[in-house]
């Protein structure tokens, strides 16, 4: 198995495992801007806010090894500037992650505590986890859009694989903006990184079988 077919099966088993990692996340609520009912869903059981931050956490640096052998790909010729400023923005998505899913399970451990005694300290954990979600989703898909425009000029992928990148990234460098992080139309930014994941995959592992 080469590196190639490598990258493609974590970019395909990273972005399905985040996927239903988001579903069963304690916090996915049916409105996320009612603050009130995103605490009492993660005091309903604080332990799988942990159990979450770890699974989104091996998905995502999963993902980010498949990206790398994609950005690899366009370090030659006139794509390299776009790729290399895409490659340091987009891997901010990492520790913003992980940054963001701690701050909710420290809200999910205050959230929990008897008698409501921790709601004000969840809530604004939980405030200031929209906050780092917010920049470490527009900065890194911003740098995922540079990454497709890089790979479109190297024509050194299926353009369709550098089209995706580029119409997620712009998705994911707008929505929080025009939206707020929070908001339901945040959904299309994820599917959208989703699908663009798992078809990178895909076009990864055909390339390698094809070399």
């Amino acid at each position: 198995m080469n590196s190639r077919t490598l990258a493609g099966l974590a970019l395909i088993v990273g972005a399905i495992t985040m996927m239903v990692s988001a579903f069963l996340a304690p916090s996915n609520v049916p409105d996320l801007t009612q603050t009130s009912a995103v605490l009492v869903a993660l005091a309903a059981n604080p332990q799988s806010a942990a159990i979450h931050a770890v699974i989104q956490t091996i998905a995502m640096v999963l993902m980010l090894a498949g990206y790398a052998k994609v950005k690899d790909s366009a370090l030659d010729g006139k794509g390299k500037p776009y790729a290399k400023l895409g490659w340091i923005m987009f891997a901010l998505i990492l520790p913003g992650l992980m940054i963001e899913t701690a701050l909710i399970a420290a809200a999910a451990d205050a959230a929990a505590i008897a008698g409501g005694a921790g709601m004000l300290m969840a809530a604004t954990l939980w405030a200031a986890s929209l906050g780092i979600g917010s920049i470490s989703t527009v900065v890194p898909l911003a740098g995922m859009a540079l990454i497709g425009i890089a790979i479109a000029i190297q024509k050194s992928y299926h353009i369709v694989v550098a089209i995706l990148l580029i119409i997620t990234g712009v998705l994911g460098a707008t929505f929080p903006v025009v939206f707020g992080y929070d908001h339901s139309n945040m959904l299309i930014v994820w599917l959208s990184l989703i699908l663009t994941t798992v078809i990178t995959g895909i076009m990864t592992i055909r390339s390698s079988d094809e070399a």
